[in-house]
């Protein structure tokens, strides 16, 4: 190309293309140079990993005569990105041991991926190094890395004290801590977030009302649900996405308000996608409307006739009514246009190392102790009245074979791990990738109380908590943190309201109208949405009716 030893111009234009995507010119200039500086090897590295082309990003990287740590940053978060959990902290693992000090960046990907793979140790590890690295006063980015850290791998009371001791707060540390209260059901506690976001003078984006509806949706709250998705547009102008429009609509299905879920999409301005469309597909097969379900779930299949999970809500439609032969015809029919399904596992972390599992699952060095504690566990089920949920298993077979394939499901094997390699008394942390199917949600919740463990399980949409028998919604200590939080930002804020002619005795929750705007300016709000401007209670989570303001307590 003419430009002969010119390093510095060579070392600039593949930076370029590499920053542009252009990683075949790139390359090209890169195995011209005849002398080539670490500045040049980690662009390359950098873009192949941007692109997702982590095999040979990872060969340039294992080539590489000197590292720097934006080479090391740019493989961790390259497998991050991709979801090669384990893969990038494997890489992290490598430049703890070549004595590389992270940096901010790689730090946060770490995070990410203990976030995923529910790695509570690890992430633990990582908050010491942050402290030890950066001092207490954590940036923002480190700060929301730790607060979604703790929320997804189980503790709640840890994200919120990281929360409550962040210096500076940006709009994605609060949606970080709302997504962790949406995780477990607690709506009360997001909507008291959501109230003291405002207060504090930050207006909620998409993502804040994902994580608002989401909350709802696990904690059944209906009403809010519609309040909210309403004043999303109506007060803070944010049209909703199909994804809300999909947990508003699973919000609905979920309580069996089917035919509501149905007209509002219906009366969607834009398209719905299968998203929505199985969001009220997944509510027909909970609550038994075959009909509704299989005619919707039909044309799911011509919506997205390469995604595996729709073929399978079908075919469970079908065999939750007892049509065996066209739950199998759906089957097969995903066999003949070779539509591979996501297989389930469950992982357990012991001792910092990450076990999965799969149903079934014969694979680990320590089958043979693990099969054993299954048996126990079985026995001790039984004679403590466990009965096996059958309808779970979604072919024809005989009710023996149907109990025998349950007692292996994934998660059994990753409790049963948890049971025999952690002390007694020690809570257990399963994450599955899948949901948790409703015979597996009864035997853990024995089985917390027959063994005197807690134990938590993250499934693909939120967190199940038991103990003693006993699936815990919320928990008294993290209760008491956030009403500490509330007290501390609620300070000038006076009681006024300004109701319009909305329905009788309809509870109106203050935080989604307590505009960012001055309170005499115009809000355009109809008469149909009441506009309030009130304190929180001692919980943060306050309600006015027009009759009344009352506090709610957790």
């Amino acid at each position: 190309m003419g430009l002969g030893a010119d390093q510095f111009l060579q070392s600039s234009l593949i930076h370029m293309y590499s920053s542009f995507g252009g990683m075949g010119s790139a390359k090209v200039l890169f195995d011209e140079m005849p002398e080539r500086n670490v500045v040049v090897w980690t662009a390359l590295v950098n873009g192949y990993s941007k692109l997702g082309e982590l095999e040979m990003a990872r060969r340039l990287f294992d080539e590489m005569p000197e590292k720097d740590v934006i080479a090391w940053s740019a493989m961790v978060s390259g497998y991050v990105q991709e979801e090669r959990f384990k893969e990038g902290l494997s890489i992290f693992n490598e430049m703890q041991v070549e004595g590389v000090t992270a940096n901010e960046s790689v730090l946060v990907s770490v995070l990410s991926a203990c976030s995923h793979l529910g790695a509570l140790d690890l992430g633990r590890w990582v908050h010491l190094y942050v402290e030890r690295r950066f001092g207490h006063e954590l940036s923002v980015n480190l700060g929301t890395a730790l607060v979604d850290m703790y929320a997804k791998c189980g503790v709640l009371s840890a994200s919120l004290q990281v929360f409550q001791g962040l210096p500076c707060k940006n709009v994605l540390s609060w949606n970080a801590m709302m997504g962790g209260f949406a995780l477990y059901g607690h709506g009360r506690g997001a909507l008291g977030l959501f109230s003291n976001m405002l207060r504090m003078g930050l207006r909620p984006d998409e993502v804040t009302f994902l994580g608002l509806l989401g909350a709802f949706s696990h904690g059944g709250m209906v009403n809010e649900g519609r309040i909210y998705f309403e004043g999303m547009t109506k007060i803070f102008s944010i049209s909703p996405r199909l994804q809300h429009y999909a947990c508003m609509v699973d919000i609905l299905a979920r309580a069996g308000l089917l035919e509501e879920a149905t007209e509002l999409i219906q009366s969607m301005p834009i398209e719905p996608d299968a998203c929505v469309w199985g969001a009220l597909v997944a509510g027909c097969r909970v609550h038994g409307n075959v009909a509704l379900g299989t005619s919707i779930g039909e044309k799911l299949l011509e919506f997205e006739p390469g995604c595996a999970g729709r073929y399978v809500l079908l075919s469970n439609i079908y065999a939750l009514a007892g049509r065996w032969d066209d739950a199998r015809h759906v089957r097969v029919l995903m066999k003949e246009k070779g539509v591979d399904t996501r297989p389930g596992w469950s992982s357990i972390e012991v001792d910092g190392l990450v076990h999965e599992f799969v149903v079934g699952d014969k694979r680990h060095p320590y089958t043979g102790e693990i099969y054993r504690k299954l048996e126990e566990m079985g026995m001790r089920l039984a004679m403590a009245g466990y009965n096996v949920d059958t309808k779970n298993v979604l072919y024809d077979m005989d009710e023996e074979d149907k109990e025998v394939q349950l007692s292996y499901h994934s998660e059994k094997l990753a409790i049963a791990f948890g049971l025999i390699f952690t002390d007694s008394g020690t809570p257990i942390r399963v994450v599955k990738n899948l949901r948790v199917c409703s015979d597996c949600h009864l035997a853990t919740k024995m089985l917390s109380k027959i063994y005197a463990r807690e134990i938590i399980v993250r499934d693909s949409k939120r967190f199940h908590h038991f103990t003693d028998g006993q699936e815990r919604r919320e928990s008294p200590s993290v209760i008491r943190q956030l009403a500490t939080l509330m007290e501390g930002l609620k300070k000038g804020v006076t009681h006024q309201m300004d109701l319009h002619d909305g329905p009788p005795n309809e509870t109106i929750h203050a935080s989604v109208f307590h505009s960012l705007a001055d309170p005499t300016s115009n809000l355009n709000v109809p008469p149909s949405l009441e506009t309030v401007w009130m304190r929180l209670s001692f919980d943060g989570v306050c309600s006015c009716s027009a009759s009344n303001v009352r506090a709610e307590k957790g």
